[in-house]
């Protein structure tokens, strides 16, 4: 299974090196340019972790924060700003995001938050002798 993580990034040409180095990370990357896409995005499918550009004026985005990680508490979220104040951090880390980090960013900080990319090996992918059978509803009476 490919990890997923949903990137927003107002500015296309600070996405197209991360978006690189995650996918060659082996992450597969939904990457949008507004906050509204991003809720959007994040409320509608699944993702592993969210990489938000903060730095946002068309949604606040200590909300957008906030509404995705009600949505999944699961989900990783690391804000990216051009403030990062003790003050910011606080506020991001009570709306529900796991780090904060400063813009521009360093992909050698990034890299070491995600979780590593789940291989399966194919000894541990079910097989007729290891799927479990069906339920027989005979045996409720």
């Amino acid at each position: 299974m490919v990890p997923r993580i949903l990137l927003l990034e107002n500015a296309k040409e600070n996405a197209a090196p991360i978006v690189s180095h995650l996918e060659q990370l082996d992450w597969q990357v939904d990457f949008v340019q507004d906050g509204i896409d991003a809720l959007v995005l994040g409320l509608t499918k699944h993702f592993d972790t969210a990489l938000l550009d903060l730095d946002i004026m068309d949604i606040d985005p200590l909300r957008l924060v906030q509404h995705l990680h009600q949505h999944s508490a699961s989900l990783q979220i690391i804000g990216m700003s051009h403030f990062t104040s003790s003050d910011d951090l606080q506020r991001v880390m009570n709306a529900g995001a796991a780090h904060l980090l400063a813009k521009p960013l360093s992909l050698s900080q990034l890299a070491p938050l995600l979780p590593p990319p789940i291989r399966v090996a194919p000894s541990h992918l079910a097989s007729p002798k290891n799927i479990v059978p069906k339920f027989q509803a005979d045996s409720l009476h």
